[in-house]
Parts: C-alpha cells; sequence; structure tokens
C-alpha cells in the first residue's frame, strides 16, 4: 500500500505514512475535487483519496450518496490524477442528471393530465 499527498500543482507525491496521516487531516479542503447536490436530493462528491491499495496509482474516487442518509451509495469510479478526477465527477454529474429529467417531465405530464380534468 503507497500513501501520496497534493503538492500545490495537485499533483500527487509519494510519502510514507505518517506524513500522509499528517497532510491528510490538515487538509481536507484541497482534497475535495468536485461536490454536487442534485435536485433529487443524490450527492456526488469525488475526493483524492491519497491510498493506493492496489498498486495501480488510483488516488481519486467519486460517489454518489443520498442526502438524507448521507451514506454512500457506491464508488462510482476511481482516477489516477486531478484533472480527469475533475473530468469524471463533471461526467457523471451530467449523466445523473440526464437520468433524473425523463422522471421529472413523466411527472410533469401526469400533473398536467389531472389539472385539466374536471373533477
Amino acid at each position: 500500500m503507497s500513501y501520496y499527498i497534493l503538492d500545490d500543482k495537485k499533483n500527487a507525491v509519494l510519502v510514507g505514512f505518517s506524513r500522509w496521516s499528517t497532510w491528510f487531516s490538515d487538509n481536507d479542503d484541497k482534497r475535495k475535487v468536485g461536490l454536487t447536490t442534485l435536485e433529487d436530493g443524490m450527492v456526488v462528491s469525488t475526493v483524492f483519496v491519497g491510498i493506493d491499495i492496489s498498486e495501480e496509482g488510483y488516488l481519486f474516487e467519486t460517489l454518489i450518496s443520498s442526502k438524507e442518509e448521507c451514506t454512500p451509495d457506491g464508488i462510482i469510479m476511481r482516477y489516477k490524477t486531478w484533472a480527469v478526477a475533475e473530468e469524471g465527477h463533471n461526467e457523471i454529474v451530467e449523466n445523473t442528471k440526464r437520468r433524473i429529467e425523463p422522471k421529472k417531465t413523466k411527472l410533469k405530464k401526469i400533473i398536467n393530465r389531472f389539472e385539466f380534468m374536471d373533477l
């Protein structure tokens, strides 16, 4: 298992556990790549985790969670660099929004149908 921190240019730098642990706890704001709350209450969060368990260089991850529960519904994607993680975050947000839109459209059609009914 390898430990990494981010330098000022958001590049991952290999360090020992002690340095990683200190940096990790002191730099929560610097680890956040993206945090987006969607209309349906889902939250898409992409962060620098700084631990490479697989030894393949995946140091960033995106999670989707329910706002009410604040628990992850699943790891969606892992990335090797900040730039790719940022792109991935935005792509997941857009794809999730597209899935929400059809539900909203269907609901609007149902509501409109009842608005025109003379009850």
